[in-house]
């Protein structure tokens, strides 16, 4: 499993292939893409991710 600054990155249970895993950290949530094998990581501040998945569920 690939880590971002030692924490596991997750994908949902209801990915396939094509998909973003996360790893939070508590200074920010990593994402990245599972098909470039975890290479590129945008790393998104915690305010903003929660906003994100606000944003998401209205």
């Amino acid at each position: 499993m690939t880590t971002f600054h030692g924490v596991e990155f997750r994908t949902s249970s209801y990915s396939t292939d094509d998909c973003v895993s996360v790893a939070p950290t508590p200074d920010a949530i990593a994402v990245a893409d599972t098909k470039t094998g975890h290479r590129d990581v945008v790393e998104i501040s915690p305010p903003a991710w929660d906003a994100f998945l606000s944003g998401l569920t209205r």
